[in-house]
């Protein structure tokens, strides 16, 4: 390909590139680093890191049966080394061995008595003692997930859409606000979509070229994935429908060598390598499910963690989309990533799909197609029929092989610098959204969501307001001299505890509607988005429950006529009503 000399000079330069790549890279651990230390825990980690230590300190895994246990061993075994302590916790541990049914329930409250009243001297360096510091260092080792998945982006776009592809892949990756903010958490969102666009990426190059590398980086990363989530289970399917259908491919041939990778003679001969190779991925994977269930019966404990799956739910859970409360709907993720993505985001995946179809020198081989396609398909069309609606997170793991795929936009922009414009103006848009949601890109909303302040009323849970906003709130109110607080959470965290771990002067009342139809003149509220959601909702069944016996229904007072005046932390709506208190007589 020929390009005009301003773009050759980065995109035609091999070292250029992968300077430029290396930099963002490492950009990229700086800003999850700084998220990391800026956000208060969410409502996952504290089960996540509480599991994860019991797991290394007592050698079984008991608590947290809905998630496979490698992040969580992680987290744990990093707080573990540095000095954590059980003491009050231990007791719902045991609990947890004698009902193995209340292993879900138990270990929120194992979480919340390790973090926040084993450890209070517990110190790590830029964050308060307690349970912020142990949240903090349990998150740290994390940050590499993120890194690992923009730097998969970068190779599996370079490589099949050259050095250009691979930079706009990465740019997608790191403006991203889901991987940003997801990323630097101790749950499993990101690390699954690092791990799964591993294993899609050794499965292409394996087609491609046959080498051992990448059978044995497929089975890796395929238990990786599968060590990590649930959902990856979809994946794998999608890995083996893609493997499948690429293996009746007559054999192709580019720059990297033949793509019939098992044997070029006879059809015995390649069965038998395709067999071997499958024999040879699935034993990998079988020995890191095996490690991070530490040897106790791995396949056992796999499915009773399959079957435990939203085992601590209720029944009566309705999620939010548009408005409308229901258990499922079919359309809830496409409309969260569509209300949450940076619009330039949404334009470069609408083109790459555009261009796949218009323009040839935009694609590539069926085998890749197939790779990038066919497993991200898969894994969105089952979280979309499985999974419980309170999070556009679930989808990181499939979303992330599109930017991969949109890669190809670098070879339809070629020489054109009117493309290479768009494609810049797209990014920088993207990279002036990240900035400006900083650090609470979990609580990312775009245009097409609305304002902060009533995007409640579209998407709710961890759309917004996931817990991650105390540390903010504390350092709003000394800076606009609040002398009290009262904090309405969604949290499974006693409220006192939970004021004073990250210093916020006030009282706290958790998982309770009842203030928003009932609030106090003269208190400042600091309202949960997903709480005010949840509100909306109470209101609705009041509403219903009171026509039928002839009562007027009780009516939201906070977020109906008063409106909040601010948003603190992506996700706390402010209600001041110290003027409404001065007006009493």
């Amino acid at each position: 390909m020929v390009l005009e000399p301003r773009f050759a000079r980065l995109l035609g330069s091999p070292r250029a590139a992968g300077i430029a790549a290396a930099l963002v890279l490492g950009a990229l651990a700086v800003v999850e680093v700084d998220v990391v230390r800026s956000l208060s825990i969410t409502f996952d980690e504290q089960s996540h890191i509480g599991a994860g230590f019991s797991y290394v300190t007592h050698g079984d895994v008991v608590l947290n049966p809905e998630h496979p246990p490698l992040v969580k061993l992680i987290a744990g075994a990093t707080i573990a080394a540095l000095g954590v302590k059980e003491g009050s916790a231990g007791p719902l541990l045991a609990l947890a061995r004698e009902q193995p049914a209340e292993a879900s329930g138990a270990s929120f409250a194992y979480g919340e008595r390790l973090l926040f009243h084993d450890n209070p001297g517990f110190v790590l360096a830029g964050a308060r003692p307690g349970a912020d510091s142990i949240v903090t260092a349990a998150r740290l080792p994390l940050v590499v997930f993120p890194v690992l998945l923009a730097l998969v982006a970068y190779a599996w776009a370079r490589a099949r859409f050259g050095r250009g592809g691979g930079l706009l892949a990465l740019a997608l990756v790191v403006t991203y606000p889901d991987v940003l903010g997801h990323g630097a958490l101790v749950t499993t969102d990101v690390p699954s979509a690092a791990v799964g666009l591993a294993s899609g990426f050794a499965l292409d190059q394996l087609v491609r070229d046959g080498r051992v590398r990448w059978l044995l980086l497929l089975g890796l990363a395929l238990g990786g994935a599968l060590a990590v989530k649930f959902s990856a289970i979809f994946l794998a399917a999608g890995l083996a429908v893609a493997a499948g259908v690429a293996a009746k491919l007559g054999p192709e041939r580019d720059a990297a060598g033949p793509a019939d990778p098992f044997g070029r003679a006879r059809t015995g001969t390649r069965l038998g390598a395709v067999v071997l190779a499958c024999l040879v991925v699935a034993a990998l994977a079988v020995l890191i499910l095996s490690v991070s269930y530490l040897g106790h019966a791995p396949f056992s404990a796999y499915r009773r963690g399959l079957a435990s799956i939203y085992g601590n739910a209720s029944s009566t859970y309705r999620g939010l989309c548009l408005g409308r409360y229901e258990p499922r709907f079919w359309y809830y993720f496409l409309v969260a990533v569509a209300l949450k993505a940076p619009l330039g985001t949404l334009g470069l995946l609408l083109a790459a799909l555009v261009v796949s179809v218009a323009a040839r020198r935009a694609r590539t081989d069926a085998r890749t197609e197939l790779c990038l396609h066919v497993p991200a398909l898969v894994l969105f069309v089952a979280t979309s029929v499985l999974a419980a609606p309170i999070g556009s997170r679930y989808v990181i793991p499939a979303v992330v092989f599109l930017f991969v795929s949109a890669g190809r936009l670098a070879a339809w922009a070629g020489a054109s610098a009117a493309r290479w414009t768009v494609i810049g103006l797209a990014l920088v848009g993207n990279l002036v959204h990240v900035e400006h949601e900083h650090p609470f890109h979990a609580s990312s909303v775009n245009a097409l969501g609305g304002a902060p302040g009533s995007f409640y009323r579209l998407l709710d849970d961890s759309n917004q307001d996931w817990g991650q906003g105390l540390k903010a709130l504390a350092r709003w109110q000394r800076e606009r001299d609040v002398p009290r607080i009262t904090l309405l959470s969604s949290l499974l965290v006693d409220g006192a505890d939970l004021l004073a771990a990250y210093g916020v002067a006030g009282e706290a009342s958790v998982r309770n509607t009842r203030p928003l139809f009932f609030p106090e003149p003269g208190k400042t509220y600091a309202v949960s988005a997903h709480l005010m959601a949840r509100g909306v909702f109470d209101e609705m069944l009041t509403a219903r429950d009171a026509r039928m016996v002839g009562r007027e229904p009780p009516r939201l007072v906070l977020g109906r006529s008063v409106e909040p005046s601010e948003v603190v932390g992506g996700g706390l709506l402010i209600f001041d009503l110290r003027a409404a208190g001065r007006r009493q007589p």
